[in-house]
């Protein structure tokens, strides 16, 4: 009865100290703050590390025709191959994207992966019905092959940092083009998580609003997400215009969390048609340049202990990943070491993060 006499704030107070003697407080973990829309369980595709192995039939030579920007889907085979049985779906297959479609660009579409819901219960697509695949740019350059796998790589690395991130899987692919039968192409590519089901599985919903200012975002996941974009030394993205970025939103009227996509352009990935954004002062993409919002150094400390302690499993990441040639590997080794040079040190952390953050 004395409990309810009181004020909301001392009532809050008196209960919590009441559960905290009695031993039941419950422990609030990072994903627990994030419910808000109800959850969703990481779905089958995504829950292996090891790479698929599928092979997709279709007439690519008509697929490839489709620039403008109504796309239509093509009928295609895609056979999984799980040791000695291989599963058949009927699919429907089409072109997207917009600079690597263009041909004097790429050779080879990014492709987006229709499935029929009914037809996947009980396998590795279940619960999958429009899928991204990110795939090679072209047929003969093992260069952009390599890329295709840096680009994996970074967004592993972000798991790595946000759990409010896309997954993604490694695919062993054998494209059969039916409208060449002596062409059969055999490459790399990998699966991007669906927007919705990455939201879902977060318990937030996504916020198909333009013209957010990224200090009106998450505060400690904008920084998280500026630092991230530092390091793979990628400056192609925007959160006002929502470029090759999302915003995800909780049931309350908590600021919206950023999501990134789309790291070809990243120094760390260093493909042969990626420039830096035209906003930036850059010589090539391999320059970085923080495109974060001005903070004080104490605001920044947090998130780069975050990257910190992430440090080891980053960098096993690279040296265990079999996929990826020693020379690249070495590389991409060299340029994040070079981050971790900067945040690791205060005076590089103010010269190169805090005095170069953006004002306007």
């Amino acid at each position: 009865m004395w409990i309810l006499m009181m004020n909301n704030e001392k009532r809050f107070f008196v209960l919590i100290v009441f559960l905290l003697l009695l031993g039941v407080m419950p422990s609030v973990s990072q994903s627990d703050t994030l419910r808000g829309f109800p959850q969703i369980k990481t779905k089958p595709l995504f829950l292996s590390e090891e790479p698929l192995n599928i092979i997709v039939e279709a007439n690519f030579k008509e697929l490839k025709k489709d620039l403008d920007l109504e796309r239509p889907y093509h009928p295609a085979t895609l056979k999984h191959i799980n040791g000695k049985d291989t599963i058949v779906f009927h699919i429907k297959l089409k072109t997207r994207g917009n600079f690597r479609l263009k041909c004097e660009n790429c050779d080879f579409p990014p492709l987006k992966f229709n499935f029929d819901k009914d037809s996947v219960h009980n396998t590795v697509f279940e619960g999958q019905n429009k899928l991204k695949l990110v795939t090679h740019c072209r047929d003969k350059s093992e260069r952009l092959q390599a890329c295709t796998i840096k680009e994996y790589l970074a967004y592993k690395s972000y798991n790595l940092i946000s759990e409010v991130s896309f997954n993604v899987r490694l695919v062993n692919i054998t494209y059969l083009d039916t409208g060449d039968e002596n062409n059969a192409l055999r490459k790399i590519a990998f699966f991007i998580e669906d927007k919705d089901d990455m939201a879902s599985r977060n318990g937030m919903d996504e916020m198909k609003v333009a013209n957010i200012h990224q200090l009106n975002t998450d505060y400690f996941r904008m920084a998280e997400l500026a630092l991230f974009q530092y390091m793979i030394g990628n400056t192609d993205w925007s959160v006002p215009k929502l470029h090759n970025i999302i915003l995800l939103k909780k049931a309350t009227h908590s600021p919206p969390v950023a999501v990134p996509y789309d790291f070809d352009w990243a120094g760390l990935v260093n493909a042969p048609y990626a420039k830096p954004a035209p906003q930036v002062d850059a010589v090539n993409v391999k320059q970085r340049v923080y495109r974060g919002y001005k903070r004080p150094l104490e605001e920044m400390e947090k998130p780069i202990r975050k990257f910190i302690e992430a440090k080891s499993s980053v960098i096993d990441l690279f040296i265990d990943f079999e996929y990826l040639e020693l020379k690249e590997k070495q590389k991409c080794l060299k340029y994040i070491n070079e981050f971790y040079q900067v945040i690791e040190s205060k005076p590089a952390v103010r010269r190169e993060i805090v005095n170069a953050a953006r004002t306007k």
